[in-house]
């Protein structure tokens, strides 16, 4: 009680933010006669791929906890080596209010938490409160006015999605499915853990980080490609710097491998079978070698400026492996040929970084200018 006591207006914005996206499903329930989650038009893109999961969550309901292709029936029985995790989670929730009940939940709790996490982290970093919580907001509720410029292109969409009954785009690129909102939760808790463990020294994060990191192989492909490349970099780094904690680092990389084995070995098994392509093409993967040169550009400048202004420290070290790992996802499929989905790096780990980022490069002018008219 005492915390909630000392955080209203924390709690007061987590709660917004999951209204705020969660508002579709209660547009759509006031203005349509027969309102259902999965072919809802106020829901556009969301609603079609909501119940493109659906029936796995259903599968779960009725006691399967295997994760089966979706797509086809006549792949109903082989293994679809995605969203392990998530299907099981929202499967157990729908147990308990209903499918339909189960997705629109998500859709307030995901967003609400992944905005704590994002508040702590950025604190963590920062330790200014306004800065933080301006970061969460940022980082969820304007993703897509961040990732496109000029943003006024996007703000007549957005707007639509608000205050009309048949808009043309989800509320924002984040409110897409509790697909890629599970991971982005799991993959801010995990870095939380590795920046308490390493920069801040609380060595007893080192576990919660080993197992987050384990598990993010079992919920979605941008989550543990991320963190695998960012525990390789990360660790690169420390060494680089002689800080004695890149052990540990291993030896959390270590334990995540372990954890994910299961998940390797039927992802080899998978791609050997003959459906494994097919399942492959109907989930995106796109062939290329392709860099992606804008983005890449636009976030090594963010690096490049935050090099320049900030302190070479514990916190910079951390911040900066995390973006280049993210660009290394990015552009993954120059090394690959393949790539699946490559903007859920873009929307879910740079630019949630990016504000991070921002927010630690103000924090800094502000104490700056605080220092100067003392």
């Amino acid at each position: 009680m005492a915390f909630v006591k000392q955080n209203k207006d924390l709690i007061a914005c987590a709660t917004l933010i999951g209204v705020i996206f969660a508002l579709p499903h209660v547009i759509s329930f006031l203005s349509l006669d027969n309102y259902a989650a999965f072919v809802s038009p106020i829901q556009g893109n969301a609603a079609n791929a909501e119940s493109f999961y659906a029936s796995n969550v259903r599968d779960v309901v009725d006691g399967y906890y295997t994760a089966t292709d979706s797509n086809l029936y006549e792949h109903k029985l082989d293994l679809n080596p995605f969203h392990i995790a998530p299907v099981i989670l929202m499967g157990l929730i729908a147990k308990f209010v209903g499918v339909s009940n189960a997705f629109v939940l998500a859709d307030f709790v995901f967003p609400a938490l992944a905005f704590l996490l994002l508040f702590a982290l950025a604190y963590a970093a920062t330790g200014n409160k306004l800065l933080s919580t301006t970061a969460g907001v940022l980082a969820l509720a304007a993703n897509d006015l961040l990732i496109k410029f000029p943003p006024i292109t996007v703000l007549p969409e957005f707007i639509k999605t608000l205050l009309l009954t048949e808009p043309r785009m989800p509320l924002a690129s984040f409110s897409l499915t509790p697909y890629p909102q599970i991971p982005f939760v799991l993959l801010l808790a995990g870095l939380l853990f590795y920046y308490k463990a390493v920069v801040e020294g609380k060595k007893w994060f080192y576990a919660p980080a080993a197992i987050t990191y384990g598990l993010s192989f079992y919920t979605y492909l941008y989550a543990w490609t991320f963190f695998t490349a960012f525990l390789g970099l990360y660790w690169l780094a420390l060494l680089f710097t002689k800080n004695k904690a890149h052990k540990q680092v291993l030896l959390t990389a270590a334990a995540g491998g372990v954890m994910a084995l299961p998940y390797l070995i039927a992802l080899i098994q998978f791609q050997q079978t003959p459906v494994a392509l097919d399942v492959l093409r109907r989930a995106g993967i796109e062939f290329g070698r392709q860099v992606q040169w804008l983005q890449t550009i636009k976030f090594l400048a963010i690096l490049a400026f935050f090099a320049f202004t900030v302190k070479h420290d514990k916190r910079f070290y951390f911040f900066t492996t995390a973006i280049a790992a993210g660009l290394v996802g990015l552009n993954s499929q120059v090394l690959t040929g393949r790539m699946i989905l490559i903007d859920h790096y873009l929307v879910l780990v740079l630019t949630p970084l990016m504000v991070i980022v921002g927010a630690i490069i103000a924090s800094e002018w502000l104490k700056h200018n605080k220092l100067k008219s003392s």
